[in-house]
Order: structure tokens, then C-alpha cells, then sequence
């Protein structure tokens, strides 16, 4: 501590080594939320993907099954009218 004319002004000294273990603690808390919020990021653009990828699937198939029994009911409908 020291006396200065416009008050008194604390200064705590921290010594290097505990000053630098602080730092080093914290840029690993840094990097560790970094990491983590790149994997939630990735984790849910993957799970996005996988619900479109998943929803593609079952429009391609309901198209299928619409347009292939359709087809089927036509090729039926003409054997049936070609016969008679």
C-alpha cells in the first residue's frame, strides 16, 4: 500500500508464477468453452442434417408409393380394358 495525495490506493502484488498459473487456468477455461460450443454446433448441424436427410426419405418414398401404386391401378386398368 501506498500514500498518494488524492487517497490511499492499494496495490496487490501477485507473484509470477501464481499470476501465470491464473492465466494458464484461464485460457483452459477459454479453450474448454470454445471446444464445447464447436461441438454443440457440429452436434446439431448433424442432427439437423440427419431430420432433412430423414424427412427427404420419407417424400421420395410417399412419392413412390403414390406414383408406383398409381402405376400399377393404370397398367391393371388397361389389361383389364385390353381383354374385354
Amino acid at each position: 500500500m501506498e500514500w498518494k495525495e488524492e487517497g490511499l490506493v492499494c496495490e496487490v502484488v501477485v507473484p509470477t508464477s501464481e499470476h501465470s498459473m491464473f492465466t494458464f487456468r484461464s485460457r483452459v477455461i477459454e479453450v474448454v468453452v470454445v471446444v464445447v460450443v464447436v461441438v454443440v454446433v457440429v452436434v446439431v448441424a448433424a442432427v439437423a442434417a440427419a431430420a432433412v436427410a430423414v424427412v427427404a426419405v420419407v417424400v421420395l418414398v410417399a412419392v413412390n408409393v403414390i406414383f408406383g401404386l398409381d402405376m400399377i391401378k393404370n397398367t391393371i386398368t388397361k389389361y383389364i380394358s385390353s381383354d374385354s
